[in-house]
């Protein structure tokens, strides 16, 4: 609270006491005591015009347990008045019997609220503190403080501290009476870090420790006008590592990181899934095979044992030792997939000299130029079961009418081969039926699922029921392809 006074220059004089920390005024008369009491008279009128207290002897004395600041006991004392806020009282004293006043006292209660004076940082503390003990020391004309020249309102929401500035130190204008006069606030970021609390330091400043870096408002009040606050908003620098850009980065490095395992732990689980897969389709293939080779082992010792049963002991001889030969290549390849197609090519002729020497058809083989036949390699014995095929359904019941002919052509990146036969052919069910037929339809289907670019097909067609032709296509073949 802010009051003002007029004191008369007569003696008697009053003097008023009055606190920030309180709405009542004391008001005392020093020359008048129990011995000269009778002589005098006072009277309290509001807002010039209200008799609050009619004209009447001084009743009251200061004692010992009244004794504030210098005054000496046994004074008059009139007691403590108050009015509310924009009203005022006047206190008047005059002789008994007297129209003139001897001394009068005008108190004005005047809303208000604390205003910062200067603002000093931790590390002036101890000139400061030293400043502040001097008489003459003005915070105001203290050119060592951040408002020196300036007011709070104008400074508010624009001053900002380096980081690990902890202590700040807020000097208030005005005679504050003591400390619990003053309160305040502390508010980070928004939010309360500091409750409303009275001054726990000195009558005049507000030291502010520990502070973290962040968005400041102090708040301040007259503990006697909670209704008025003042206001003041600063910032502490925070430190590179507490700002927002770091952890950020962070966030995003962690995402990252975070992405990049699972990528790599997904990628690895599907790179096993996919070799777990190969390795079965590959283990299925060797299925495929191993019934595929005593399939083709099982019609060659057929046909040698036909040559014995007619008495051809000689051809018989010339076709074992044919598949003598034939059997070898199979047995030193029987663990590879695929074959280079010059070696396929060279089982294919030695097998169809032996089914020759049984039925004598003609037979052909042609191999475009565009093939590179040592650097392409094909499925073993895949090839085979359908010539086979051909000779037994086709050729075969013509003997010396009967033909074969195979080629291998390539058409863009395709290797294709077409296998055909002047026989009278042979139904659908016959076709699936077939043990070769249905072992080469099978391995093509696991190929197809083990390759992503690569595929074959195979397709059967009749030509003016004269012809049967297989077309055998490699699908992207003859490029460098997975």
């Amino acid at each position: 609270s802010s009051f003002y006074y007029s004191g008369g220059n007569f003696l008697p004089s009053m003097r008023c006491l009055y606190t920030f920390d309180s709405a009542a005024v004391y008001f005392l008369v020093p020359n008048i005591n129990q011995d000269n009491v009778h002589r005098y008279e006072y009277r309290v009128v509001a807002d010039g015009a209200t008799e609050l207290v009619s004209w009447t002897e001084v009743k009251q004395f200061a004692d010992a347990d009244f004794q504030l600041n210098d005054f000496k006991r046994g004074i008059g004392f009139l007691g403590g008045l108050r009015a509310d806020w924009n009203h005022w009282i006047a206190v008047q004293l005059r002789s008994k019997g007297s129209s003139t006043i001897l001394s009068s006292a005008i108190v004005f209660w005047k809303k208000t609220k604390p205003t910062i004076e200067n603002i000093f940082t931790g590390s002036q503390l101890n000139s400061f503190l030293k400043k502040v003990k001097s008489p003459e020391f003005s915070a105001a004309a203290d050119s060592s403080g951040l408002l020196a020249g300036t007011s709070s309102d104008e400074m508010s929401g624009k001053l900002r501290f380096k980081a690990g500035e902890e202590n700040i130190i807020f000097y208030l204008a005005g005679n504050i009476y003591r400390k619990q006069a003053i309160e305040y606030q502390l508010l980070r970021n928004s939010r309360i870090v500091i409750p409303w609390k009275p001054n726990d330091f000195d009558n005049n400043f507000i030291w502010l420790k520990k502070l973290k870096g962040g968005h400041y408002s102090l708040v301040v009040r007259y503990s006697a006008q909670r209704e008025n606050v003042t206001s003041f908003s600063f910032t502490v620098a925070l430190y590179w590592y507490e700002q927002a850009w770091p952890k950020w980065a962070l966030a995003a490095l962690l995402l990252i990181i975070s992405f990049l395992v699972y990528k790599y732990i997904t990628q690895r689980r599907r790179a096993s899934l996919e070799q777990q897969r190969r390795e079965r389709l590959m283990l299925e293939l060797q299925v495929v095979r191993s019934q595929l080779n005593p399939h083709f082992v099982f019609n060659a010792l057929t046909s040698i044992q036909g040559l014995i049963n007619h008495g051809d002991n000689e051809q018989a001889s010339h076709y074992l030792t044919e598949f003598s030969s034939l059997l070898r290549e199979t047995l030193q390849n029987r663990n590879q997939e695929f074959m280079p197609l010059v070696k396929e090519l060279q089982m294919l002729e030695t097998y169809l000299q032996l089914e020759q020497l049984r039925f004598h058809f003609k037979y052909d083989v042609r191999v475009s130029g565009a093939i590179d036949t040592a650097a392409t390699e094909v499925p073993a014995l895949l090839i085979q079961p359908l010539v086979e095929n051909a000779i037994r359904h086709g050729a075969a019941p013509l003997y010396e009418n009967g033909r074969v002919h195979i080629v291998f052509s390539a058409v863009n990146n395709d290797l294709r081969i077409t296998i055909s036969d002047n026989g009278k052919g042979f139904g659908a069910n016959q076709s699936n039926n077939g043990v070769g037929l249905q072992l080469v339809k099978e391995r093509i289907a696991l190929l197809n699922q083990t390759f992503t670019q690569r595929t074959l097909s195979l397709e059967f067609s009749r030509l003016d029921d004269v012809e049967t032709i297989v077309i055998l296509l490699f699908k992207n073949w003859l490029q460098d392809a997975d």
